[in-house]
């Protein structure tokens, strides 16, 4: 549906209105495409930073705002996401960590969702010490700094993210130090 109007006769409260009601009629316009999902709620998560899980995933709630994008559930997606969980966790050092449990209640009128995912973290594979072997040819400030910058370290889990983060920063402290087939 393709609605035009022209602002160039209104007032500023008018038109401010007309956009108001043109929203709020886009938003109407998409209302029979399934249900929509509400809320979605963790519980069990307090190692990683639920934020960026949230991110990983494509199951996600509509926008509180009425200009929002509201976003639909599909099966297949929360299906995925699940797997995406257990593979977020694998990645940042809980090769144990399993959705446990899932439930959705819906809404009385049957077109909002609300869900919550149980996870049952496990416990994670740490870092027991790293150490810098074959680094002697870097000057011992670089080689302190580039420990000091290095985002991985004893006692954390094991993210391969920062893992191979710490892997390019050193490479690329010896390539600057002359050494540019370092491996």
């Amino acid at each position: 549906i393709t609605l035009i109007v022209t602002f160039q006769h209104l007032s500023r409260r008018c038109a401010t209105a007309a956009v108001a009601a043109i929203v709020t009629f886009a938003a109407a316009c998409r209302e029979g495409e399934g249900v929509v999902v509400h809320q979605l709620t963790f519980i069990g998560v307090h190692q990683i930073d639920e934020v960026l899980l949230r991110a990983a995933l494509d199951t996600t709630p509509t926008s509180r705002l009425l200009w929002g994008e509201r976003r639909y559930f599909n099966r297949h997606q929360f299906d995925d996401d699940l797997k995406r969980i257990e593979a977020y966790y694998a990645d940042r050092g809980f090769p144990d960590a399993r959705v446990t449990s899932y439930t959705a209640h819906y809404a009385p009128n049957h077109q909002s969702l609300d869900m919550t995912i149980t996870i049952t973290e496990g416990t994670p594979v740490v870092i027991a010490d790293v150490i810098y072997d074959g680094f002697d040819a870097l000057p011992g400030d670089h080689r302190r700094a580039l420990q000091k910058r290095a985002p991985i370290a004893a006692g954390r889990p094991v993210d391969r993210q920062q893992v191979e983060v710490t892997r390019q920063l050193a490479f690329d402290e010896l390539r600057d130090h002359g050494y540019p087939s370092a491996s």
